[in-house]
């Protein structure tokens, strides 16, 4: 019955997401290998950054290390400023040094507030000319619906001027970080990092089970609601995501689940294999959704299964096998994998075989 179970998941994970509808909503999904646009709700709808205004922050401060102005390991001493910041912070001692290294990677990975502003002043002397060098990169990077007001994402209180954007500016951004720093980007796919025997976890929990995620940032402000952007990685896939305005921690990971899901499954829809037993004939990806299609009679789909399912090495000639044989390869190749919830995550299905 793995079999049967497999293709119930491909079934589940081709359902379109279910439309968020709360007022501050936007999503956005593309696929960077061909720029094909994968989901899109209100693209160009305004919406407030909260922490994901980091990446920007980060963007600034790779391309300082880039540049030579500033090492990983420099000691950064930290201002009484810095160290007053709100929650989430790492509670950095005021005069105390730590190493840029440190302040990044607490930046990133727990999106601390305390080790962002000591990056902001390490960089430029002061919070008021790091925002303004954030915005005058935002112009050079083309973001034009991008402002910002501070470094942190933080809401100022008791104001207009707050930090904005377009869905579609950060993935524009994040595109940038990937490709400028690609030694660096990775940073922002870690799980936890330690600080002063602390363990610190990275507030995206897709990242301990969704295999392939390589880059994350968290957000949230009571004026934003929950933000969330996702990077998954794997083959040729290069699938950036973003979505604004979620009305908590739970709808959030389980909105961003489904978008990445079914961002999967449509660029293996698009694909094509062909049977090894009727070389002139094709298959396409939803011959899987076909619930007329009788799978047990055909062996070009439990080849189709097997060799895109298990590692690249392994080599299956299933054409000329009995039905009973085929069946008995398919559940092994099946037990290659785990499932971990509607995603099938290792292997993921190679699209072709390139031999």
């Amino acid at each position: 019955m793995q079999y049967f179970f497999f293709l119930l998941i491909i079934y589940l994970g081709w359902q379109k997401p279910v439309l968020a509808k709360y007022e501050n909503y936007a999503a956005l999904a593309v696929n960077l290998a061909d720029n094909d646009i994968l989901y899109v709700q209100n693209p160009d709808k305004k919406v407030y950054l909260a922490s994901l205004t980091k990446l920007m922050t980060l963007y600034l401060a790779f391309e300082a290390i880039k540049d030579g102005r500033i090492s990983l390991y420099d000691k950064i001493a930290v201002s009484p400023l810095a160290a007053s910041q709100v929650e989430k912070k790492i509670h950095l001692i005021a005069g105390k040094k730590y190493t840029f290294k440190e302040l990044i990677f607490a930046t990133a990975i727990f999106s601390a507030n305390d080790a962002t502003v000591a990056i902001a002043e390490e960089l430029s002397g002061n919070i008021e000319d790091f925002t303004y060098l954030m915005n005058q990169k935002a112009v050079q990077l083309g973001l034009n619906g991008t402002h910002y007001v501070n470094p942190t994402g933080l809401t100022v209180r008791n104001s207009q001027e707050q930090n904005y954007t377009i869905p579609k500016d950060v993935v524009m951004l994040a595109k940038k970080l990937q490709a400028d720093f690609p030694q660096y980007y990775p940073i922002l796919g870690m799980e936890v990092f330690a600080q002063n025997g602390k363990i610190y976890g990275n507030g995206n929990k897709l990242l301990k089970f969704f295999k392939g995620l390589n880059g994350s940032k968290t957000g949230y402000t009571d004026l934003s609601g929950y933000n969330l952007f996702c990077s998954f990685g794997y083959h040729d896939y290069n699938i950036m995501v973003v979505i604004f305005g979620m009305s908590s921690l739970v709808e959030r990971q389980k909105h961003m689940q489904e978008i990445l899901n079914y961002s999967i499954k449509k660029i293996l829809h698009s694909k094509k294999v062909k049977d090894p037993s009727n070389n002139e004939m094709t298959w396409e990806y939803d011959l899987f959704l076909k619930h007329s299609y009788n799978i047990q009679e055909k062996h070009g789909l439990y080849w189709y299964i097997i060799n895109n399912l298990i590692a690249k090495n392994s080599k299956f000639s299933i054409s000329e096998q009995t039905k009973q044989s085929s069946l008995s390869l398919l559940n092994e190749a099946l037990s290659e994998i785990t499932v971990f919830g509607d995603l099938v995550s290792h292997p993921l299905p190679m699209l072709y075989d390139d031999n």
